[in-house]
């Protein structure tokens, strides 16, 4: 159930929040889906509209950006799922090389608040989100998680130490993975990560600098400079998912 919004107290901080939805969704549409990533529906509501609709609720969240492609057919399906004219589309012109690092920074560079982004194929909860938001102070980097990786084949994961804070950012391929577990804990990285402002303002400089040597992951400046940033992690409800295939989201809806 989404709460209705409030204002936000006096002292508060307040958060702008950034979905990344420029993506053409190729692994789902070849695995099967009939309909972009970005509007299949999870408990009959698309799952972008579901995003929106808690990042609307939340009265920390300021202002919400979607960056779209620059695919108008893509743009007119995802704007008539989100049906709401209090949001600052922007666009990613280099969506075909699938760059959210792009995406990124197309909608941070005019963002001087605290920041949540998510990328669109993120299914979690209401209170995952404000868990989040309320956890994150202006010098620090805020990850989400799945918990253990032990379930998990491939992809991102928290590099965690031995009192369980977060240490670094991994990309992993199958084998990369196989070998990372034999010597390291880790957790299961979700798509939702927010910055403090401070921590923002340093991510963006870092990021640019990064857009010239090819890099296409918005958290790439986190893989590459751990130490440069406070980092912090949240675990995700059990419910919360994300999916590339068709397969992977019908395990869950």
């Amino acid at each position: 159930m989404i709460n209705q919004k409030k204002g936000i107290n006096k002292g508060e901080k307040s958060f702008d929040a950034l979905i990344l939805a420029a993506g053409k969704g190729k692994r789902f549409r070849d695995s099967g889906g009939s309909v972009l990533k970005q509007v299949a529906e999870y408990e009959s509501v698309p799952v972008i509209k579901r995003l929106y609709d808690q990042l609307s609720a939340n009265k920390k969240i300021k202002e919400i950006i979607v960056v779209l492609s620059n695919d108008s057919s893509d743009q007119e399906v995802i704007k008539a799922a989100i049906g709401s004219n209090k949001v600052n589309y922007l666009i990613n012109h280099d969506c075909e090389n699938d760059n959210n690092l792009i995406s990124f920074l197309v909608a941070a560079q005019n963002v001087e608040n605290n920041l949540i982004v998510l990328e669109c194929d993120c299914v979690s909860e209401e209170t995952d989100i404000d868990k989040m938001l309320s956890s994150t102070l202006q010098n620090d980097i805020t990850f989400s998680n799945l918990g253990s990786i032990d379930n998990y084949k491939y992809g991102g994961v928290i590099e965690l130490s031995d009192s369980k804070k977060p240490k670094k950012i991994h990309v992993f391929s199958e084998e990369e993975m196989i070998l990372f577990k034999k010597d390291f804990q880790g957790a299961k990285l979700f798509g939702a990560t927010c910055f403090g402002k401070e921590a923002l303002t340093k991510y963006k400089k870092m990021s640019q600098e990064l857009t010239d040597k090819k890099n296409k992951y918005f958290l790439e400046v986190a893989i590459a400079y751990p130490n440069s940033f406070v980092f912090k992690t949240v675990k995700m409800s059990r419910n919360s998912f994300h999916f590339n295939t068709l397969n992977e989201f019908n395990k869950k809806s």
